[in-house]
């Protein structure tokens, strides 16, 4: 049964790497408007997804996601699997990025990478964020040249009441706003190399700030800690994400990707209140409704 099921994996792993292989042939194609736009997005989504089946196919890999609301008790449960208190434990909001952990090897310490956005990509976000806002003339503006008092006179006045009033606008706002006050903080962590950290460095706390700091953790794009603790799953990797309810408009989108892409899902709730309120439960209808779809 090992064998074939070996056997049967390598079958798929070739198959993907065919996939990859034509569609890396039609994107460099100069084929002018017979490959549009849109149609190259939807070929660069597929072969990411078809790279991302590969890589768990060859390494064994097993995701598993952890989710739930705010201080519901995923990252306790994440220090519970590993075996420490790498991750911060409060009750109130502490995790502000989505964290991925996984096995160090054997013989290895416990370290962790940080990595951070581009000016580019991160600017890039920021104006898509005013544009979902209506805000007008978006793309004129940079995340560190729009002045706060300047943003704040035209969403007043420019920005549409409808707008406004939409439950999703108030995550998008509370973004821009963070981001406008806080521009040179940002940028300062924006463009830098991927930043290591090993077991003492990660002990003495440099690793908590980039996870709890509401102004760090928006320039990080992706935290990984490999943990010695998770010999006994070598093959899991575990994302610990910001909640449900997080009020951060990247954040809910991070927990969406993350849930469509794992091979579990573990739901955190606290004992004391309800463990699926409105909110949580329409996004796990979304789940549902993506899982029976595809």
């Amino acid at each position: 049964m090992a064998e074939y099921m070996t056997s049967e994996r390598e079958e798929y792993i070739a198959k993907l790497d065919v996939q990859i292989q034509v569609i890396n042939s039609i994107l460099k194609l100069d084929l002018g408007s017979v490959v549009s736009a849109e149609l190259k997005k939807q070929l660069k989504k597929l072969k990411t997804e078809a790279e991302t089946v590969q890589r768990k196919l060859r390494n064994n890999e097993f995701e598993i996601a952890i989710v739930g609301e705010e201080s519901s008790g995923k990252s306790t449960f994440a220090n519970a699997l590993m075996g420490n208190s790498i991750l911060p434990r409060a009750d109130k909001r502490c995790t502000y990025t989505s964290t991925r952990i996984a096995y160090s090897g054997d013989n290895s310490e416990d370290s962790a990478v940080v990595s951070f956005y581009t000016v580019d990509e991160f600017d890039s976000d920021f104006k898509d964020k005013l544009r979902q806002l209506c805000f007008p003339n978006y793309e004129m503006y940079s995340f560190d040249t729009l002045d706060y008092n300047k943003y704040k006179a035209i969403y007043n006045s420019d920005v549409p009441d409808d707008v406004k009033d939409r439950k999703n606008t108030d995550s998008i706002r509370s973004d821009l706003e963070t981001i406008i006050r806080h521009a040179d903080e940002i940028r300062q962590l924006l463009d830098k190399p991927n930043k290591p950290l090993n077991s003492e460095e990660i002990s003495c706390g440099d690793l908590m700030a980039y996870i709890t700091d509401e102004v760090k953790a928006l320039a990080v794009s992706g935290i990984v800690i490999y943990s010695k603790q998770l010999v006994d799953m070598k093959n899991a990797v575990i994302y610990d994400v910001p909640g449900f309810n997080s009020p951060t408009a990247l954040h809910k989108h991070q927990t969406l990707n993350r849930m469509k892409s794992a091979d579990a899902i573990i739901i955190t709730a606290k004992g004391d209140e309800p463990s699926i309120t409105e909110g949580p439960l329409k996004i796990l209808l979304m789940q549902y409704y993506f899982v029976l779809c595809c």
